[in-house]
């Protein structure tokens, strides 16, 4: 609300503002550059969704294409498109979203992915009847360009919701075991408006951690849900932007300071030292894998950063026997070491097969926590 003595609108037009805010239950914003021919089906995937008091924004930053033009042909009172006056970037165009966003509940659907049927009822519902929660994901398919499903992402924690503190930790525990990110990127996040108020926005000097950053920062403010069902579809392509910064050791940088910025909470729980190896051990291997590639300056930065980081080489080469292991038994088995459990759940049974580091004795360094009979409300087994 303007202060002082700044003009201010009449109350009957603050109080249609304000009626027109509360009817905004959840916006989807697509961020757009470029990448007319994916456009059309992430598009529709949004106008198909049957959640009341929905928002589509369509935000261009200064495509080259005709994004613009494709968005403007689609009628329908819930789309808005905007176009951004100059070129702000990945996270500044997703920043962009976030301002423009009016809805209760946000959910940014990247202009190259695709939305499931009911997926925004789904989660605006799980939302509204947990309060508590300020992120909340379901799993994603893994397609390549022709619709071919390759994977999925976002299946690692069980569904159900987990305290804010102990799901950064189990994100930051579980990116550094198996060098994959649990959270499926933005296209599988709801984020309460709230949250991202008491968060901040993405951090613009990011190149690819921007994301996980601030959903790190957001659950500094309520809880993490997971949904057992399928929200949205993941298109993989060589146009991504992770194909695009293959071997740039910026990327593995910004993931030694997203750990960092949580390294209070890491320490308390006796853990950022393995952390950092694991870091250390992923960096080591991008490096050997660049080598083979002929791309030695690369693999050379990278070796230096590992070096910059590393608490010591025999915590390195467990650091990778470990992850190796873990992989292996993902790959093969679908066994998840994960360190935490929900403390109240969506569903009452879930298939696949879990496993929380506690339980191991020996093989992974640390000691047995909780036995398979014991139930309790929350747990923090050590790293």
């Amino acid at each position: 609300m303007p202060s002082g003595g700044s003009a201010r609108p009449a109350e009957p037009q603050v109080e249609q503002w304000l009626g027109l805010y509360r009817m905004i239950r959840c916006t989807i914003a697509i961020p757009a550059y470029n990448r007319e021919n994916m456009l059309p089906r992430t598009l529709e995937s949004a106008l198909a969704q049957k959640q009341g008091g929905l928002e589509i924004l369509v935000i261009d930053d200064c495509s080259t294409d005709s994004v613009v033009k494709i968005a403007n042909g689609y009628k329908d009172s819930r789309l808005r498109v905007v176009q951004n006056e100059t070129r702000l970037g990945l996270f500044g165009n997703f920043n962009r979203c976030l301002s423009l966003a009016q809805g209760e509940f946000v959910k940014i659907l990247c202009n190259d992915d695709k939305l499931a049927a009911g997926c925004i009822e789904r989660e605006v519902a799980a939302m509204d009847s947990n309060p508590t929660v300020s992120l909340l994901f379901s799993k994603a398919t893994r397609v390549d360009e022709s619709g071919r499903t390759i994977g999925w992402i976002g299946d690692c924690f069980r569904p159900g919701i987990y305290a804010g503190r102990d799901a950064i930790y189990a994100t930051l525990w579980f990116h550094a075991h198996y060098w994959m990110n649990p959270i499926p990127l933005p296209s599988g996040v709801l984020l309460r408006k709230t949250a991202i108020v008491k968060s901040g926005l993405f951090d613009t000097s990011m190149k690819m951690y921007g994301d996980l950053d601030l959903f790190l920062r957001i659950l500094q403010h309520g809880d993490l849900g997971v949904l057992s069902e399928c929200g949205s579809e993941i298109c993989i392509h060589a146009n991504q932007v992770s194909s695009r910064l293959y071997g740039d050791v910026d990327v593995i940088r910004e993931a030694f300071q997203v750990t960092e910025r949580h390294s209070d909470m890491l320490r308390e729980r006796g853990v950022y030292r393995r952390i950092a190896a694991q870091l250390s051990a992923f960096c080591l291997s991008m490096a050997a894998k660049l080598a083979r590639e002929g791309l030695r300056e690369q693999a050379r930065a990278h070796v230096a950063l590992a070096r910059s980081h590393v608490p010591s080489w025999c915590e390195v080469v467990l650091a990778a026997g470990r992850t190796t292991v873990m992989r292996q038994l993902l790959r093969f088995l679908r066994l998840r070491f994960v360190p935490m459990r929900p403390i109240n759940k969506f569903t009452d049974h879930e298939r696949a097969a879990f496993i929380t580091p506690g339980r191991v004795r020996g093989l992974w360094g640390q000691p047995s926590g909780a036995q398979s009979g014991e139930r309790t409300a929350r747990t923090r087994p050590r790293g």
